[in-house]
């Protein structure tokens, strides 16, 4: 047997943002015709796939549920295959907007903060994520800075 602990799950949601942006996805799905057909003038079938699939990985938000988790040991957000990880240990700076929190790994607010870090959506629980945030960044010793962006 495995000596491994596995981490505690202590908080999961799901966000579905392309039923609450529903009207954002006609466009998304007209401009990736219109890469298919450029993708088809100008490298023939496989084009076209992959002129739809660009698009349609770009903007998987849209069109795929977007899946946060908070553990023990990490918080993670997952859509689709791509999966986008922290560890609390790692966690310097908690960025607080109106529609989800960054928790980032750069001590000082820098260019780079859009794309480091995780960030998770609230799903009407903001309360409770921020709550379970708090706790598990204390928890795993971290030493934070609590922002709140407009």
């Amino acid at each position: 047997m495995s000596d491994l602990k596995r981490p505690v799950v202590e908080l999961e949601w799901t966000v579905e943002l392309g039923k609450q942006l529903a009207q954002k996805r006609i466009p998304v799905a007209i401009a990736g015709l219109v890469a298919a057909g450029f993708g088809t003038v100008f490298i023939g079938a496989f084009g076209a796939m992959l002129g739809i699939a660009v698009v349609f990985l770009s903007t998987a938000e849209l069109w795929m549920p977007m899946r946060f988790r908070l553990t023990s040991e990490e918080a993670s957000a997952r859509v689709g295959l791509s999966v986008t990880a922290i560890r609390w240990e790692n966690v310097k700076r908690v960025l607080e907007t109106d529609q989800g929190v960054t928790l980032s790994p750069l001590e000082k607010s820098s260019r780079l903060d859009a794309f480091r870090g995780v960030y998770l959506r609230f799903s009407s629980n903001r309360s409770e994520v921020l709550a379970k945030i708090a706790e598990l960044t204390e928890r795993n010793g971290s030493d934070l800075d609590r922002e709140a962006d407009a």
